[in-house]
């Protein structure tokens, strides 16, 4: 008989998938909240997204260490606009006005994120240009030679031209920007050629890869990703061809966008992963560092919700910078003429 064999072995899934199940569950039980909050009218999905997003959202991924504000990031020279939440070193000196809102420096901030209650195209908009005013904010380092070893580092792996290799090694040690709605009455269509838009006017289109874009852009029923080391993007072999022939040899994929029906389990993962590297984990006495990835299964989530699908991409080329430079040049000239008229 079973019983006297001994008793039934429990199977139990692997790491990987614990934390998947895990994260889809709390994406369930968030989804209830809010709707909930917002039929009772507590004003939850209207005046305290931000409120309702860190209680339960952050609270239940990020180490108690990392503190978390609400203001404006500064850096030796400029001054970020007003961030809805910001990731923060525990380690660094901050200036707050009263806990949790204040100026904060760009040398301790570990992410930010735009959370939205309804995402309209203003309000997008009004998120991609406060990301945009954080990634303009560069770092001040007390030592170079740390840099110059990781540019060599990449230069090893992919031989590219200096300004490429520059702006790699700034997208590694600047903050990570994020973008977070609950809901929204924006079609697909509507969503990717706002955010094209806005990268074509606003994002940093010197090379490739420094776009001033979010790292993860989540909303109802769509996702978006920036192409980076965390998950490299590629197209496909028929997509890369067109590419070359409408954009160029040099063109390069900077963010893909797909229709999906996870949107917080991707979010979480990301701020997992850049709060590890950030902060990093490691065993105290023997120096061996540690890391989460391997249950942050960002391949399992791609293959699961976005292999097959059809996606759209945000490309960088050498025509559309050549195109966005002279626009630009051509509005400052004409600005100058104005001024020159007025006088």
């Amino acid at each position: 008989m079973a019983d006297e064999i001994g008793p039934e072995v429990e199977t139990v899934s692997t790491g990987p998938r614990l934390v998947k199940r895990w994260l889809d569950q709390l994406e369930l039980t968030l989804r209830n909240e809010a709707e909930l909050s917002g039929l009772l009218g507590h004003g939850t999905m209207i005046g305290s997204a931000r409120e309702f997003f860190v209680a339960r959202v952050l609270r239940s991924i990020l180490p108690p260490s990392v503190h978390i504000g609400s203001g404006r990031i500064i850096n030796s020279t400029g001054i970020s606009k007003q961030i809805d939440i910001i990731l923060y070193d525990p380690k660094c000196p901050l200036m707050e006005i009263q806990p949790g809102q204040g100026l904060y420096f760009i040398e301790g901030v570990i992410a930010t994120i735009e959370v939205k209650s309804l995402l309209t195209k203003e309000k997008l908009i009004q998120a991609l240009d406060n990301c945009g005013s954080v990634a303009r904010l560069m770092p001040s380092v007390s030592s170079f030679e740390p840099l110059d070893r990781l540019g060599n580092e990449l230069f090893r792996k992919n031989v590219l031209p200096k300004e490429c290799l520059q702006d790699q090694v700034r997208w590694k040690i600047s903050p990570r920007n994020y973008v977070f709605s609950f809901t929204t009455r924006m079609g697909f269509d509507a969503i990717k050629n706002t955010v094209n838009e806005w990268y074509t006017e606003n994002g940093s289109l010197t090379t490739a890869y420094y776009s001033m874009l979010p790292a993860v852009f989540a909303t109802q029923g769509f996702i978006g990703l920036a192409n980076d080391d965390w998950i490299p993007i590629h197209p496909g072999e028929d997509v890369l061809e067109t590419m070359k022939k409408e954009h160029g040899v040099d063109s390069r994929v900077v963010m893909g966008l797909w229709p999906t029906q996870r949107q917080f389990g991707w979010l979480a993962i990301r701020i997992m992963h850049d709060v590890n590297v950030r902060l990093g984990l490691s065993h105290a006495q023997h120096q061996v560092p540690f890391f989460v990835d391997k249950y942050l299964s960002a391949q399992d989530y791609f293959e699961e919700d976005l292999m097959g699908k059809t996606g759209w991409f945000i490309i960088w080329s050498r025509k559309s910078y050549t195109e966005a430079l002279a626009a630009k040049l051509g509005e400052r000239n004409e600005a100058g003429s104005h001024s020159e008229n007025l006088t």
